[in-house]
């Protein structure tokens, strides 16, 4: 059996097999180091483990890093940092000049500032990398590529699971959905028919005081909801309905998108549902006060989560299932579903001396995390031990299929705006034109000095 037919992770459940042509380099035993975020959240962002623990999608990730080492001659070492720090103490390592990190996995929603400060190695320039092939995000590639330059700092693969996991969602509690006489709506989905409005018919059905005075949060209480979820929930339905914040035109250039009358509609929608008392309620605290854990405890019809929320219920009593997020009604053509801002992309730093073996390292990590990781994770882990029934996996599959980064992150072009559409429509309010009209020459100058960085 050659190299290009080797199977790491010994599972059955992998893509189709696709030949990969590993160069024949030997490293000397040299450390090859990576920074990523220790585990947040609930994600699963182990690059490493020290040894097979028994689970499939650990023993896959572990496989594969040995596969690595023996065939290049290295040494991996993962170094963890808690993920509100790890931002600072990158820029600290190249402030410094060290070059000590290979390459790092950074969230998405930090990284305009090294981008735009120089601190990253631009990965167009690195010929061992291979972007064309389908281990490599082509959305997040997509994303990236602006103005006239073929330049990327960032870029998307299945090194880490988070990349699927931070894909945002709506889950959906069957049994409840049953007591109230509703029918689940896998039906509209399939029929490009899962809008806003449609949407807004369960969060009505779901929003039930049950005696309860009011439907202030109460753990004790027997309230039912709408929507549970976090801030989030904005921007994903915004985005869900083909709209954003800012956009690339046709010409390659990016624009100020939310001063269009079609962005307001949207907005309008989107704040008379999360404004609507019992409809929807922010619950992002700890402990009881949390959406995946009154979600679990049948407070909610819906809830605004992730793909990682799933592995929170895996004991759940209830029935739940998956959905994409909704259109905003049935002449949209896709279904977009919003990727966190939080998701990690690999990066270069400027201070690494050997951009060409970094190169040769992930793109071989890479396409074995695409080939033998990524399906244990979603024909194991997500699909026969999260997910409960057949419909949820069709659902996986379009949600999938239709995710979305949003270039806007990325840059932080608009992130100010982001804030105060956040806490608007939240309140129910939905007149943002004077909002976009006040932030607009910020947001137009943030882009220009992203396109002079890109063009000089």
């Amino acid at each position: 059996m050659n190299d290009s037919e080797t199977n790491t992770s010994g599972d059955d459940s992998s893509t189709d097999e696709i030949a990969y042509a590993y160069p024949d380099i030997d490293y000397g035993g040299e450390e090859f180091n990576i920074l990523n975020t220790s585990t947040t959240w609930g994600f699963y962002t182990n690059l490493d483990f020290e040894e097979e623990t028994g689970e499939a999608l650990d023993d896959a990730v572990y496989n594969r890093n040995r596969f690595i080492e023996e065939k290049f001659n290295i040494k991996f070492n993962i170094e963890e940092v808690d993920t509100d720090s790890m931002s600072s103490h990158y820029r600290n390592a190249i402030l410094a000049a060290d070059d000590v990190y290979d390459a790092a996995f950074c969230r998405a929603n930090v990284m305009s500032s090294f981008i735009l400060e120089n601190y990253l190695i631009d990965l167009g320039t690195i010929s061992s990398f291979n972007f064309d092939e389908a281990w490599w995000d082509a959305d997040v590639r997509k994303a990236t590529l602006i103005g006239d330059s073929d330049s990327i700092y960032v870029a998307g693969c299945d090194i880490s699971m988070y990349n699927l996991q931070g894909t945002e969602t709506f889950y959906i509690n069957e049994n409840l959905l049953a007591d109230l006489g509703g029918t689940a709506p896998y039906d509209i989905v399939r029929e490009g028919k899962w809008t806003l409005d449609k949407l807004r018919e369960y969060t009505k059905l779901g929003a039930n005081l049950n005696g309860d005075a009011s439907f202030a949060f109460d753990s004790n209480s027997s309230s039912t909801y709408g929507i549970l979820g976090f801030q989030d929930i904005v921007v994903a339905l915004v985005v869900g309905s083909d709209q954003n914040y800012c956009k690339v035109g046709d010409d390659n250039i990016p624009y100020l998108a939310a001063e269009s009358e079609q962005f307001y509609n949207v907005a309008a929608k989107v704040a008379e549902i999360l404004g609507t008392e019992g409809e929807y309620l922010y619950l992002n605290g700890s402990g009881d006060d949390h959406y995946e854990v009154q979600f679990k405890n049948g407070r909610s019809l819906l809830m605004f989560g992730q793909i990682k929320s799933a592995s929170k219920f895996r004991d759940m009593d209830d029935s739940y299932g998956i959905l994409p997020m909704p259109k905003y009604d049935e002449n949209q053509d896709s279904y977009y579903c919003y990727r966190s801002g939080n998701t990690p992309l690999l990066s270069i730093p400027v201070t690494n001396n050997s951009p060409d073996r970094v190169g040769v390292i992930m793109d071989a990590m890479a396409y074995l995390s695409y080939r033998d990781v990524l399906p244990v994770f979603y024909n194991n882990t997500l699909s026969q031990k999260q997910l409960r029934n057949e419909d949820s996996l069709e659902m996986l599959e379009i949600i999938r299929d239709s995710r979305y980064l949003d270039i806007a992150r990325i840059y932080a072009w608009s992130d100010k705006l982001y804030l105060s559409v956040e806490t608007m429509l939240q309140a129910g309010n939905g007149n943002l034109a004077s909002t976009v009209a006040a932030q607009k020459s910020t947001i137009e100058a943030n882009i220009q000095k992203t396109l002079d960085l890109f063009n000089k």
